[in-house]
């Protein structure tokens, strides 16, 4: 006789396929409609550039009051609602003729993926889940990914047979979609189902303390943040725009759209391997084998006037294998570098600098085009900041790991 499935698995699939909606159609997708805005109404590289800027604008202010929006009106509803927003600024896309209207859409973007993708979605998985959290946070996280890899294709063909209207109203409807099986499957918490949370309680966890903890007065934080600024901004805002660079130097925009899918392939498969790598070897290996593949991938996208397929799709590949270093890698750094007392606080940090890192950053590709005619020197100045801002987090590793060593 089998045994019935736990709920929390049941949680975590409503998670996952929020998180598909929220953030892998409405964000980690734009890339693809990007050129499309631009080109279709006539809009400079500068105006397209700052639709990712109000949307991040959005996002923080969002994050920074998500979970007391979630406590108040409980964590299934804003959800819930998030996608709803979601959908509504599809629609909006949908019909958008000035730009002032993509960013009111942009906006709303911004505010949904705040409120709805991952704070509630972790907070919830440490709810529901005493063992396998990790797991059924890397399922959820890999659901944005997978939308990436299934959509980028599709959305390109929509776009090219019916025209962009029609794109934003197929994703409109996928958003919807991903509301009603929030509102049907997410419960706030264990015992309002009268269950308990799956797995038996754990009360020694692996980041209690571990040789990387810095006191909180440590005078390197101030880097640590910087650092994560010019890591996460790197990294997301070279995917925002990598269909952007390969179909201005001359790439079929299918073949652009199948780099954007190998992409999302890596970047989910990134996500378990990284976690794997971490806990089986250490952090601090992981970030040197994960920054390797990084930047040998952003080095590659730097070649794209060479108009190679094998070597666009070669560089998405890399990239989006290290490309989960701002999103797990963030919780991972935030787990080693802060005690059980000053978690909570250090990961809202991290988050925050991680964003506001994505917020400067993203009118960098569209100024340099304007200015250069070509988008790969703002693949170089983000290169180069990622690679700074690795540098000082591996370095911080070594240095509060052999600070632990001389007082033991």
């Amino acid at each position: 006789m089998h045994r019935k499935p736990h709920y929390a698995w049941a949680i975590c699939l409503g998670c996952t396929v929020s998180m598909f909606a929220i953030l892998g159609v409405c964000v980690n997708t734009f890339s693809v409609v990007l050129p499309y805005i631009r080109t279709q109404n006539g809009f400079s590289h500068t105006q397209v550039s700052l639709l990712p800027t109000v949307r991040m604008i959005f996002y923080l202010l969002s994050v920074a009051v998500s979970t007391q929006v979630c406590r108040r009106i409980s964590y299934r509803l804003c959800v819930t609602g998030s996608a709803v927003l979601s959908t509504l600024a599809m629609v909006l896309y949908a019909h958008a003729r000035t730009i002032a209207v993509c960013y009111a859409a942009s906006a709303l973007v911004g505010v949904g993926y705040g409120l709805g993708s991952t704070v509630p979605t972790s907070i919830l998985m440490t709810r529901w889940f005493h063992e396998k959290r990790g797991l059924a946070l890397g399922i959820c996280s890999a659901g944005s990914g997978l939308a990436t890899v299934v959509l980028s294709p599709v959305l390109v063909s929509i776009v090219e047979r019916r025209g962009l209207a029609a794109c934003f109203l197929f994703q409109a409807a996928l958003c919807f979609a991903g509301a009603l099986i929030a509102l049907l499957l997410l419960r706030d918490s264990p015992e309002s189902c009268g269950l308990e949370p799956y797995g038996e309680r754990q009360e020694i966890r692996a980041h209690v303390r571990s040789a990387h903890t810095l006191h909180p007065a440590h005078s390197r934080w101030p880097l640590i943040y910087l650092s994560l600024a010019f890591v996460g901004g790197a990294i997301s805002v070279s995917f925002q725009f990598l269909m952007t660079l390969n179909t201005s130097v001359g790439f079929r925009a299918m073949d652009a759209s199948l780099g954007m899918s190998v992409f999302g392939f890596a970047l989910m498969a990134g996500k378990l391997l990284l976690g794997h790598v971490c806990d089986r070897y250490g952090t601090r290996r992981a970030n040197t084998v994960f920054s390797a593949l990084l930047f040998s991938g952003l080095a590659l996208c730097i070649l794209a006037p060479l108009r190679l397929v094998p070597v666009m799709l070669a560089g998405t590949l890399l990239f989006g294998l290290g490309a989960p270093f701002s999103t797990v890698g963030i919780s991972l750094w935030a787990a080693d570098f802060s005690d059980v007392s000053h978690l909570d606080r250090t990961m809202q940090l991290f988050q925050m600098f991680n964003g506001l890192g994505v917020l400067v950053l993203s009118v960098v590709p569209g100024v340099t085009a304007d200015l250069t005619g070509s988008y790969v020197p703002a693949y170089v100045i983000l290169a180069v900041l990622g690679l700074i801002g690795m540098t000082v987090i591996r370095r911080t590793y070594r240095s509060a790991a052999r600070g632990e060593a001389e007082a033991s």
